[in-house]
């Protein structure tokens, strides 16, 4: 009598992992561009001791002093850019919510756009900023990159932007990772399918036991 259970449970999994494939090829496929726009800045090779007025502003207690990473990202810095920028207003359309965004979910959302990296005691800072516009994109960076150094020469500490952002000729699709995830998982369910039919008798002789 064959094994029907086994022969399901093959059949299932291969289903399974077709489905999966072709879901991850189709939100590849459907999956909006999305551009990253780098504004670069140096900073000072010294920090001083104290950075007056932001503190508060990042929730730091007495006596913490914040990276440079974190002043880029810092409310003080970014709630320029928003204001500057009218973002409360632009996103809220964009989003169909009611105008304005509340300053801190603007602020939110402007921090989750953003990737910044310093590697290691190097002075250059990276300020990437991600949108589905490239003019966007390099504005956002821009902006950002201006008032993190007005903020910081307010505090007696000097600044450079050496280079200014470009809108990017080229994005990548986004929930590349989810859809790469989905794909591995679909082919693995296609391979145990196929060796549970194959070892079922199903697509061919049994493999010879070991």
């Amino acid at each position: 009598m064959k094994p029907v259970p086994r022969q399901l449970a093959g059949l299932l999994l291969m289903g399974a992992g077709l489905t999966m494939t072709t879901l991850a090829l189709v939100m590849l496929w459907l999956a909006p561009e999305v551009f990253v726009a780098t504004a670069r800045v140096l900073v000072p090779p010294t920090q001083p001791a104290s950075d007056q007025g932001t503190a508060a502003s990042r929730g730091g207690g007495p006596g913490w002093e914040p990276t440079e990473r974190e002043r880029v990202q810092a409310k003080v810095v970014l709630h320029q850019v928003i204001t500057n920028l009218d973002l409360q207003r632009k996103w809220a359309e964009q989003f169909k919510e009611e105008a304005p965004l509340p300053m801190d979910k603007a602020y939110q959302l402007l921090k989750r756009q953003m990737d910044v990296r310093q590697s290691g005691n190097t002075q250059l800072i990276e300020i990437r900023v991600q949108s589905y516009d490239p003019a966007e994109a390099a504005t956002l960076a821009n902006r950002i990159a201006e008032a993190y150094r007005d903020t910081r020469r307010a505090a007696g500490a000097v600044v450079q932007i050496v280079e200014s952002a470009q809108p990017p000729p080229k994005g990548r699709r986004s929930g590349g990772a989810s859809a790469l995830g989905l794909f591995l998982a679909g082919v693995a369910g296609l391979g145990l399918g196929y060796w549970i039919l194959r070892s079922a008798g199903l697509l061919g002789p049994n493999p010879p036991a070991a």
